[in-house]
Parts: C-alpha cells; sequence; structure tokens
C-alpha cells in the first residue's frame, strides 16, 4: 500500500471517530483534490454535467476509504457534494 493511501485511511479513521482535526484535514484534502479537478479538466468546458463528472470522480477515487463505515460515508458524501458544487460554481 502506497504512503498517501495510508495517510488517508489513517485520516478517515480518526475523522470517523469524530476527531474534529482530523475532519478538518480529510476535508481540506477532499477540497484541494476536486480543486485540481476542476482546474485541469474545467478550464475549456464547463458542461451542465461536469460537476456530476467531477462527483463521480471523487467518490471513485476517495470513496474506498469510506465505502465500510456508511454513516461517515453519507456524511462524506454530503461534503463531497457541497465541495463539487462549491468548487464548480467559481
Amino acid at each position: 500500500m502506497e504512503y498517501e493511501d495510508c495517510r488517508i485511511m489513517e485520516l478517515v479513521r480518526h475523522a470517523a471517530r469524530e476527531d474534529v482535526e482530523a475532519q478538518t484535514l480529510l476535508v481540506e484534502e477532499v477540497r484541494c483534490y476536486i480543486q485540481w479537478l476542476v482546474e485541469h479538466y474545467g478550464s475549456s468546458e464547463r458542461a451542465g454535467d461536469f460537476a456530476e463528472q467531477v462527483l463521480a470522480r471523487v467518490r471513485r477515487d476517495y470513496g474506498q476509504f469510506w465505502d465500510a463505515n456508511s454513516e461517515f460515508g453519507a456524511w462524506m458524501d454530503q461534503i463531497l457534494q457541497r465541495e463539487v458544487e462549491t468548487a464548480c460554481r467559481n
């Protein structure tokens, strides 16, 4: 397992246990990734379904880390949706 995967798993583990600092770091991690996706793929075109594509990509790349915990996964999914909407709006 790669270092980054271990780091994310550790953040998720702590965040799922309601560690506020870990939650903040995890949300910032995901926010940065979303920003990168939007800047990298969205500069030429912002189609109506662009936000849905970004959300699907983030879910695919990060969802594996919290799929086992449905309550935490639902919480993270709400955050993902909000962050993607914000990033795609700007």
